[in-house]
């Protein structure tokens, strides 16, 4: 494997999306990891754009990398500590919702849907709701 491969996973890049963007012209944007030396492997966030000439016609494309590494660490982190939380919530033998500041339900656990009428009644406006 030589040239850029050798720098991608193996399961990168996707070949039915290349094979999309080529056919259709239509530009391409993906995140991957990418090998960078010194540093091991790093996310990016990579684009994929066809140059025209004045015809229309795809003369060539363009591609730049840019590194997320950090934003998507910190887009995982965040991703987990949202299921760890959503299953404590769900998981607390209380009945528990939230509303916003004008008393507009905006989210019941499971506990309280399962003691209560059905939800959605909760998520009406509360100057509707019975």
């Amino acid at each position: 494997m030589g040239g850029w491969r050798r720098f991608t996973p193996t399961t990168y890049p996707p070949r039915a999306a290349f094979e999309r963007a080529f056919a259709s012209g239509e530009p391409l944007e993906r995140q991957q990891r990418i090998h960078k030396a010194g540093d091991g492997w790093r996310w990016h966030l990579v684009r994929h754009i066809p140059v025209r000439n004045a015809d229309g016609l795809i003369t060539r494309w363009f591609g730049a990398a840019v590194d997320i590494h950090e934003s998507k660490l910190a887009e995982q982190a965040l991703q987990a500590t949202e299921r760890r939380l959503q299953r404590l919530v769900e998981g607390v033998p209380q009945l528990v919702w939230r509303a916003e500041g004008a008393g507009r339900w905006t989210w019941a656990s499971p506990q309280w849907t399962a003691f209560s009428w059905p939800c959605e009644i909760h998520f009406q406006r509360a100057d509707t709701a019975m």
